[in-house]
This record gives C-alpha cells, sequence and structure tokens, in this order.
C-alpha cells in the first residue's frame, strides 16, 4: 500500500497544465469463462423440480453479458489519472433441459470500479491501461418449469418454481489496454479490450413463485424451511425435517462474472487546463 501512495504522490507533484476532467458512456459484450467449481447438490424436494427423486446434481452458469458503464476521470497530466466506473451488467439467460424439466438462469448485477489509467498521447489519438478493483451486487433469478408430454403418471401437467438468490458483496479486479480518437474540441470515441476476474457467491435464496397447472401454491406453505435458503459452508442432506423455523442450508457456489471482452464508448472533456 506505502508503494501505491508514493507513486500516486510523485504522479501529483509531477502535475502539468494539462490536467483535465471527464466523463464517459459505453456499452460492451463479455464472454464469461466458467470456473472449476463442482456442481452442488439439491436435496429438499421443495427447492427442485426433479419428479420422482428427490436430490439432484444441478448448476447452470452464466456464459456471456452485456454492461453498461458511467465514467468520470481525473487526468492529473498528460500521463496518469483516476476513474470511477459504475457498470450495470446484464448476463444471457441461460437454459438447460433435462428431466421433462426446463431450468433457466437470469440475474441483474451492479458493480463500482475505481482504475489507475496510464495513458499515451499522440496529436489526435490516445493509447492508454487501465486497472482497478471491483466491488459488486446483485440477484439471481432462477427459473424451473415442468412440462408432461403425456408419458408420465403425475398428478400435475406443468409445474413452475422461481427462486431469487442474492445478498452478499462481489469483489474482484480489471484491466484494460484501449484506443481513442479526438472526433471534436471536447468529444473522443473509443474502445478497450477488457479482462475482468468477478464471481457472484449469493447468501440468501427465497422462493418468489409456485405454480402447479396455473393454480399459486405458495401462499398454502410459507414455512422458512420449504421456501428459503441459506448459502454456507454446510449442507444439510434431508428431504424432509420438523425444524421448519429456518431456512435450508446449501452449499455456497460462486456464479462466474468474469472473462474477456470488448467496450466502445464516447468521452466529453468536461474541464480542462
Amino acid at each position: 500500500m506505502r508503494y501505491i501512495l508514493l507513486f500516486l504522490s510523485t504522479a501529483l507533484c509531477l502535475s502539468s497544465n494539462a490536467q483535465q476532467v471527464y466523463g464517459s458512456i459505453s456499452i460492451g459484450e463479455q464472454l464469461i469463462i466458467e470456473g472449476d467449481q463442482a456442481a452442488f447438490s439439491k436435496t429438499n424436494a421443495y427447492l427442485q423440480i426433479s419428479t420422482p427423486w428427490l436430490w439432484s446434481y444441478d448448476f447452470i452458469s452464466f456464459k456471456r453479458l452485456t454492461n453498461f458503464d458511467l465514467s468520470f476521470g481525473y487526468l492529473m497530466n498528460n500521463n496518469l489519472g483516476i476513474e470511477l466506473t459504475s457498470t450495470y451488467l446484464k448476463p444471457s439467460n441461460s437454459e438447460v433441459f433435462a428431466n421433462y424439466v426446463t431450468k433457466t438462469l437470469s440475474g441483474n448485477f451492479f458493480r463500482i470500479n475505481p482504475k489507475i489509467v496510464v495513458n499515451l498521447n499522440l496529436n489526435k489519438f490516445q493509447f492508454y491501461s487501465k486497472v482497478g478493483f471491483i466491488i459488486g451486487a446483485g440477484q439471481i433469478r432462477y427459473n424451473q418449469y415442468f412440462q408432461n408430454d403425456g408419458t408420465m403418471n403425475v398428478s400435475a401437467e406443468n409445474e413452475s418454481l422461481v427462486y431469487l438468490y442474492n445478498g452478499g458483496t462481489s469483489y474482484g479486479f480489471n484491466t484494460s489496454i484501449g484506443f481513442s480518437k479526438k472526433v471534436s474540441k471536447k468529444i473522443y470515441v473509443y474502445t478497450e479490450i477488457n479482462a475482468v476476474s468477478q464471481n457472484f457467491s449469493p447468501t440468501k435464496g427465497k422462493t418468489i413463485e409456485h405454480k402447479i397447472d396455473g393454480q399459486d401454491v405458495l401462499t398454502n406453505n410459507m414455512k422458512p424451511y420449504t421456501n428459503e435458503i441459506e448459502f454456507c459452508n454446510d449442507q444439510e442432506f434431508v428431504p424432509f425435517t420438523a425444524d421448519n423455523a429456518n431456512p435450508q442450508k446449501l452449499y455456497k457456489h460462486a456464479y462466474s462474472l468474469g472473462g474477456y471482452g470488448l467496450t466502445i464508448g464516447v468521452k466529453f472533456i468536461l474541464w480542462k487546463k
């Protein structure tokens, strides 16, 4: 930490009259690199639809996402600056089909990303690199839908079960290299190649929808054990329990939001000295 402070202090002392404050907006696409974490087991019949079994190994991961960024930065001199970016992340829905059940994973995430910027000016062009750390949060929606094709001897023709996973803070880091071109006195267009390392591990879950043949059955059974999840380092390998006052425990799992992406955007010079 003291070396970082020394580096920034030296940069401030070397500041020239080429200081500037800027803002930017951008959009990007990212390919998500999946982690090596194994699928986790679900044991409670209320937490899944898997007729006629009461347990299954189940894991769906995100494959890619779109990011929307709003940034503000300060260049202390021609070559060094700092930047703060707020980002909304929208992963593409992931879907798998097995044992008559369609399982869909969707999510919404936000992150704050302070960075150090190293810049190289070449007349109307700029080449730069950025490195920073990430603080994020969000939620995941896990939807299961069962449709009987007429071959299963079950009482329901269709059933839907939807969970919302949230809680916890996500940390990570990212780096990027970019190129920008001046198109007017105060406007630049740019493109960046990004590398991100970030996982999201929800700490709790809750049933938000349970329907059988289109009829709501969630309100008939609102006990914490059958409708709530606590993600932790332990798991209860029992399908039913007399302790209905506490959520069922399932293993904590990390959903990857990291990978490689491409971003394009517009930068506006707000103030220049």
